[in-house]
Order: structure tokens, then sequence, then C-alpha cells
């Protein structure tokens, strides 16, 4: 299921919309990019601010998990964004 990073409103100009769009086509590529477990504490802590511990609860794996699969997924996020493909 795609993001809706930022809702579209109906006072924005073409211009920015289109961007707005292209940027999160971007997103889209780069998260999808990470493995599954990579993404899902990603979006879990960036997009809905959910806490380590709670992801950690409801996806029944150690804290020290979540924070081992975040910082790989922030490196890897970062990596893919960095690389001229995603552009």
């Amino acid at each position: 299921m795609p993001l809706d990073l930022l809702p579209a409103t109906h006072d924005m100009s073409p211009d920015v919309l289109f961007t707005q769009r292209r940027v999160e086509a971007r997103v889209q590529r780069t998260l999808g990019t990470l493995t599954t477990p990579h993404r899902e504490v990603f979006v879990r802590f960036y997009c809905e601010g959910d806490s380590c511990t709670d992801i950690a609860t409801e996806l029944g794996i150690p804290t020290g998990t979540v924070y081992s699969r975040l910082h790989m997924a922030r490196v890897r996020f970062t990596e893919a964004w960095e690389s001229p493909v995603s552009a």
C-alpha cells in the first residue's frame, strides 16, 4: 500500500503538486529497496511515529532487534536515496 506522504490541497499549483508526486514516487521506490522487516520498522517509526518499544511488542521481537533493523534500514534507505537510479 503506497504511503500518502502529503495530502494534496485544492490551492496547490500544478508545479507544486507535480513536484510533490515525484518526491512521493521516489520515496516509494526507495522504500521498495528495503527488505520487508526493515521497511516495516522504518515506516512504523518514521511515518507512523511508533516507538521502538511499541514496534517490538506488536511484532513480538526484542527491542534490540527493532533498533538494529531501524539502523540498517536508515543506512540502506540513505544509500538508495542518494543513488542516481533513485533520482
